[in-house]
């Protein structure tokens, strides 16, 4: 049995499973509505590079506006890392009119968009390990990056460097074995809370 997560035990012997799926499932539901309240802060007013973040599988938030080089803060914060990231607009930018001209790219649900406006939602997903996918959306589109991300560096969505930032909420380092079921569960909860511009739902 694993550990207690805020000193409530997840599977406790005298319980059916059923019972302890829908437990998980209100850990899942609150940390998906606290991260979307903190998103809603973010809208407002700009957290530092790191923070702390209390929620049942959560502790830390990063935040980065490019791809993290190595050796930087952002680098390092983001190291070893699982989660779940959200790209939000922060300055308006008009659009390219081949936005969804990119061959592996994740599809933009309005090709025929316009311009993006302050704090809209453009992507939201998660990663066993958030650097490598930072990398992954910032990079070029090529035969090499075979990543359905954002791939921010090729020529028809560069327009939008600049134009972004990134919010990573960090699994806790002791949590990060249950990965598959706190990134990618709340990472589905979240979609349904937040409407976002790109990826697949």
């Amino acid at each position: 049995m694993r550990r207690n997560l805020k000193g409530v035990k997840i599977m406790p012997t005298n319980i059916s499973f059923q019972s302890t799926i829908e437990r998980l499932d209100q850990f899942i539901t609150a940390d998906a509505a606290a991260i979307k309240t903190k998103i809603e802060e973010f809208k407002h007013s700009e957290p530092p590079l790191v923070s702390s973040f209390d929620s049942y599988a959560f502790d830390t938030i990063i935040k980065l506006s490019k791809d993290p080089e190595k050796g930087t803060q952002e680098y390092k914060a983001l190291s070893r890392k699982s989660g779940i990231y959200i790209f939000m607009i922060k300055t308006p930018c008009e659009t390219n009119k081949n936005l969804n001209d990119v061959r592996l790219g994740a599809p933009f649900a309005d090709r025929y968009q316009t311009h993006f406006e302050k704090n809209q939602i453009l992507y939201i997903g998660s990663a066993q390990s958030l650097l490598n996918r930072m990398h992954a959306h910032f990079c070029k589109d090529t035969p090499y990056s075979k990543t359905g991300s954002l791939k921010l560096g090729s020529d028809n969505r560069k327009f939008l460097l600049g134009h972004v930032v990134v919010y990573a909420f960090c699994i806790r380092n002791e949590d990060r074995d249950y990965y598959p079921f706190f990134g990618r569960v709340t990472e589905k909860a979240l979609h349904n809370k937040i409407n976002c511009l790109a990826g697949n739902k």
